[in-house]
């Protein structure tokens, strides 16, 4: 009987000592928080959309100045061809100069457009593409801090220890974080 009126007074102290934890700061509880999202992986779909959003201003990037370069190229070509038909002809020979002019003129112009409607074109699917691409880096951030929201409400108003929270900061894992650290 001894014993057992032993254990009951363990127990009881034991109890009070667990009830009587110092409780975790908002700093500690924020912190935790944090740190979950990031184990969660939660911050790892965020930094993947944004990682996305990224490579595609990238890759876009590459493609106009390769659509830029080419369309630069292109006039290159025509000034050349211009200058050789040119070279045919004698400076003083206006009349036959002129109408060589004008056609490598409206040449050089239709070959801008040209590349001016591939670069508006490239421009808008960049855009629609980049705008996607953003959509879900937001959402995701979204989901993110609405998750680490909810995480500081539920453990403020639970009111979870110091010694909890300590243990969830350090938590290498999502499941080292839920079931090591309670």
């Amino acid at each position: 009987m001894k014993k057992l009126v032993a254990m009951v007074m363990a127990a009881s102290a034991g109890l009070w000592l667990a009830s009587c934890a110092a409780p975790a700061t908002e700093d500690e509880i924020n912190e935790m928080c944090q740190h979950w999202g990031e184990i969660s992986g939660k911050s790892a779909a965020f930094e993947a959309a944004s990682k996305k959003v990224a490579q595609l201003n990238e890759e876009y990037d590459a493609k106009l100045l390769e659509l830029k370069d080419e369309s630069a190229k292109a006039v290159a070509r025509l000034e050349d061809e211009q200058e050789a038909a040119l070279a045919e002809t004698k400076p003083q020979e206006q009349e036959k100069r002129a109408p060589i002019i004008a056609d490598y003129a409206k040449k050089e112009s239709a070959k801008a457009g040209e590349f001016d409607g591939k670069i508006k074109q490239l421009s808008g699917e960049r855009e629609a593409a980049v705008g996607k691409a953003k959509e879900l880096a937001d959402a995701a951030d979204t989901e993110r801090n609405d998750a680490v929201n909810k995480c500081v409400t539920d453990n403020t108003s639970d009111g979870v220890s110091k010694q909890i929270a300590q243990c969830r900061i350090a938590a290498a894992t999502a499941d080292d974080y839920e079931n090591k650290c309670k």
